[in-house]
């Protein structure tokens, strides 16, 4: 069980950090 929460949690991660970097690119047009 522990190692499917870490890997939702870093997939979540993973997720905000490509969304933070679409929201930098469209900022930056």
């Amino acid at each position: 069980r522990q190692k499917i929460a870490t890997a939702i949690a870093e997939g979540v991660i993973s997720y905000f950090h490509w969304f933070d970097n679409q929201k930098a690119h469209s900022k930056k047009r």
